[in-house]
């Protein structure tokens, strides 16, 4: 497109000198006309999507742009924050989250899931400042 400049090929793409591809197909590359350039606005589940060179929320930088994995031990609620440790009651799997306990509720509360509620036997460990501590715990028998 004559409108796009002539840039490097950003870290999460490949480019061939004319055309610019994702690494996956889920990955969205639009033209942002104004400035010129292609921008990346969406990724796979359980990507992160990174347009800086300081990570996410840091200034836009065109070379930095690219779909980061997360780990099997982290979910992400938003791609375009980080992806978040599994909390301690809960299972993961690069994706999602959910509770380690049958019948325990998990909301996304922000960037990050939170446990609510847990089944009839157990309580709720729950510190509002650390979220990676939410666990149901067994009631003493």
């Amino acid at each position: 497109d004559p409108a796009v400049q002539c840039r490097n090929c950003p870290v999460g793409a490949t480019c061939d000198g004319r055309d610019l591809a994702g690494m996956s197909p889920e990955e969205v590359w639009e033209v942002d006309m104004a400035a010129g350039q292609m921008v990346l606005t969406a990724c796979p589940p359980g990507h992160q999507l990174i347009r800086s060179n300081e990570g996410v929320g840091g200034l836009f930088s065109h070379d930095s742009q690219m779909c980061s994995a997360c780990q099997v031990n982290q979910y992400i609620v938003n791609q375009l924050s980080e992806c978040q440790n599994c909390p301690l009651g809960g299972l993961c799997d690069g994706v999602s989250a959910w509770g380690k306990v049958e019948g325990s509720t998990w909301v996304a509360q922000g960037d990050v899931m939170r446990l609510t509620e847990c089944p009839p036997g157990y309580f709720i460990v729950r510190d509002d400042a650390l979220h990676g501590l939410d666990q149901c715990v067994a009631c003493p028998r």
